[in-house]
């Protein structure tokens, strides 16, 4: 505020102590300081000009400071453009992204549905491993990447559902099938055996699949298969809670793994997925796998 020339002084004046202790709290320059014991000298009617002189000018200053800031948005929006333009996903990105989707369709979740925002979390945090830095703030770069995201998820939701199907309509084990999927879809470092969570998964998707798998669907057509998938583990979530340790949670684990072991004996026979268009491939180096989100880890 510069220092006010014209007024004369007020009678609610308050002493020069004062004002100058508030300088000190307010930690004013030399400058500010003289203009606020100037002002205090000020009558009342000076003093509500000065304020209001002084908000017009702030105003104006922040609108010419909007005003710019626009400019500079635009500027960055070109630029991210022009970057977006001239980047595309390198076949190493895709096999990585690819491993990730993989690993998200055959994990346990609380839902199927969302799957491109998990993944969205996951590459976020892990974006220097996966050389995808630019994937953070680049809008363009996240449209492209999350574009390819969502097709590979559908394309992975139904390689895994004719896995599942054709492993009800082989009478495939249950352990066999884990194997399959420890092979093909889970990340590095995969396990000798797949935990209990996941048997379960694995069991429920069975289950579902039993009354369906025979029946041949239009290409292309909805078997209802995720839905009812959806739909089942949505109701587990509101049974037994949201952590998975939850002793309702063990009890149902153990029944159903139980069942799907009684109703598809292991006898030995080795199992081979020859409806799947193709592999999961391994994780590119630095992309891990041992963190990545499953529900209720």
């Amino acid at each position: 505020m510069a220092q006010p020339a014209w007024g004369t002084p007020s009678a609610q004046t308050l002493p020069p102590d004062s004002i100058s202790r508030m300088a000190t709290h307010l930690q004013l320059a030399d400058k500010e300081r003289q203009s606020l014991h100037a002002f205090n000298k000020l009558d009342d009617s000076r003093k509500l000009l000065e304020l209001y002189a002084s908000m017009l000018k702030s105003r104006q200053d922040s609108t010419q400071i909007l005003e710019g800031l626009k400019g500079i948005q635009k500027r960055q929006d070109d630029l991210e453009r022009l970057v977006g333009k001239r980047w595309e996903l390198t076949n190493n990105h895709k096999e990585a992204l690819k491993v990730l989707v993989a690993h998200y369709v055959a994990s346990p979740q609380p839902s199927y549905n969302d799957l491109l925002s998990s993944l969205e979390k996951y590459i976020i945090k892990h974006a220097a491993a996966l050389t995808l830095e630019q994937y953070v703030d680049n809008k363009v770069v996240r449209t492209a990447v999350n574009g390819y995201l969502g097709t590979e998820i559908n394309n992975k939701k139904n390689q895994y559902r004719k896995l599942i199907f054709t492993s009800v309509l082989n009478k495939v084990a249950l352990n066999r099938i884990a194997e399959e999927i420890i092979k093909n879809w889970h990340t590095k470092p995969k396990p000798q055996v797949l935990s209990d969570k996941w048997l379960a998964q694995i069991a429920l998707e069975r289950e579902i699949a039993v009354p369906i798998a025979h029946i041949k669907s239009a290409k292309g057509g909805d078997t209802g298969f995720w839905r009812t998938v959806n739909a089942r583990v949505k109701k587990l979530h509101e049974q037994n809670g949201t952590s998975r340790k939850d002793a309702r949670w063990i009890e149902w684990q153990t029944g159903i793994i139980s069942a799907d072991r009684e109703k598809f004996p292991d006898i030995g026979a080795v199992y081979i997925d020859s409806d799947s268009e193709e592999e999961a491939s391994e994780p590119a180096a630095g992309t891990g796998g041992d963190d990545i989100d499953e529900e209720g880890a």
